[in-house]
């Protein structure tokens, strides 16, 4: 028979190369020859708690605790298997047990303690409780300022995501995600260029950063500077290929840059993994109309509504695109449920809502309506009566600006 010591060190061992199911079974083993020991309870449940087996872990240190209540080892790996057991209340019971036995002595409890207000939402406590860890942490204090940095982002404190991360970066925690959450919060507060360096920076520490690259792709979109934006894009997508999102990003960066043509090719690759996806069909829509491909522009909108019936964008492609085939009854039918859908009466959307239904009741020679929405139209905007005005407004085609422009003229001209 093994003798105690014996089943102690194998099971170090055992834990030492990550054979928890071994450990457990030596501990076990020596708990049957002494089960007084807090040691092997505590061992036991840490074997328990890396093998994910949280309610045993749990059973192990509240053995430990009883016949040591105030031991700290205990008290922490148990509050952290409540933890990820999701018993949220009593995590915060032990961490709290351990501050009050030992309130200066560790970072650890009280970043513990943050990660659980912060999966509770309890930001404020949270924060507060990363400030007190990095107090009083000795060595690490690099990923405590990281930790409390994504706190305040998600809070909207964007300048002081950006303090921490940059205090994270001066005590020697270089990471990559470090760099992009501070690029992040210097992209939410427009400070574009800095951004940019930070992503450069993640992704010169980790080229395969699929997430810098995607994230610096949307600044240099920002920027208007689609060449590189289409570049990040691509390379997230090598990097990723079965995620739609970079697909979708590069295709309105294409759009942007007058490439309708890799534009569509983009769209047809998003529908493709996921055909309901009624933004994609919207845009490939778009592609299609620019490209003068109005049957498959035609297609591609009505699905669009037929996923999504009342988004007022989707119903006034629809519509104009009824107007540019001469289906004007369908048109105005469309244009009108666009009205209907559309909730912010101040919006370009909405003022070509009106100035498309005024030029299909218009084509249609039903004149008595034409007036009703030009004139609401007009008391937007008078400048819509200048047709350079549209055109720089509205995304139209050639033949509807050229009909607005006949409507327009015979109406100033009262023939």
């Amino acid at each position: 028979m093994s003798s105690l010591h014996e089943h102690e060190i194998r099971a170090k061992e055992q834990m030492q190369r990550g054979d928890y199911g071994g450990a457990i079974r030596s501990l076990t083993e020596a708990l049957a020859i002494t089960a007084e020991d807090v040691t092997l309870y505590l061992s036991r449940g840490l074997a328990y708690y890396m093998r994910r087996d949280y309610d045993l872990a749990i059973e192990d240190l509240t053995a430990a605790l009883l016949l040591e209540p105030q031991n700290l080892d205990a008290l922490l790996t148990r509050g952290n298997a409540h933890l990820q057991a999701g018993h949220i209340d009593d995590a915060l019971a032990d961490y709290n047990e351990y501050i009050n036995i030992a309130p200066a002595t560790s970072e650890t409890p009280y970043a513990r303690r943050a990660a659980a207000f912060a999966s509770m939402g309890q930001m404020d406590k949270a924060i507060a409780d990363y400030g007190r860890a990095i107090q009083y942490a000795d060595d690490d204090k690099g990923k405590l300022y990281y930790s409390r940095s994504t706190l305040r982002y998600n809070t909207g404190d964007f300048r002081g995501a950006i303090q921490d991360c940059t205090a994270a970066i001066d005590n020697k925690y270089q990471a990559p995600e470090v760099y992009s959450a501070r690029g992040s919060a210097y992209a939410q507060l427009n400070l574009l260029q800095e951004a940019i360096v930070d992503y450069s920076s993640a992704i010169d520490l980790d080229k395969r950063d699929v997430m810098a690259f995607y994230n610096r792709g949307a600044v240099y979109y920002q920027l208007g500077d689609y060449e590189n934006a289409i570049a990040d894009f691509g390379i997230a997508i090598g990097l990723q290929p079965d995620d739609t999102t970079a697909y979708y990003a590069r295709a309105i960066a294409y759009a942007d840059a007058g490439n309708w043509r890799d534009s569509r090719r983009d769209l047809s690759t998003v529908i493709k993994m996921q055909p309901s996806n009624d933004a994609a069909y919207y845009r490939r829509g778009i592609a299609y109309r620019h490209r003068a491909k109005w049957d498959k522009a035609l297609a591609d909108f009505m699905k669009a509504v037929e996923l999504e019936p009342r988004n007022p964008a989707y119903l006034c492609a629809l519509g104009e695109m009824y107007i540019l085939l001469d289906q004007y009854d369908d048109a105005i039918a469309n244009l009108k449920r666009a009205v209907l859908a559309q909730d912010d009466p101040t919006s370009v959307l909405s003022s070509r809502i009106l100035a498309g239904l005024a030029l299909g009741y218009w084509l249609a020679e039903r004149h008595d309506q034409v007036d009703r929405y030009w004139n609401m139209l007009l008391d937007r905007e008078m400048r819509y009566a200048d047709i350079d005005f549209i055109e720089a407004q509205f995304d139209w085609d050639t033949k509807m600006l050229e009909s607005m422009r006949a409507m327009i003229d015979e109406r100033e001209t009262g023939e």
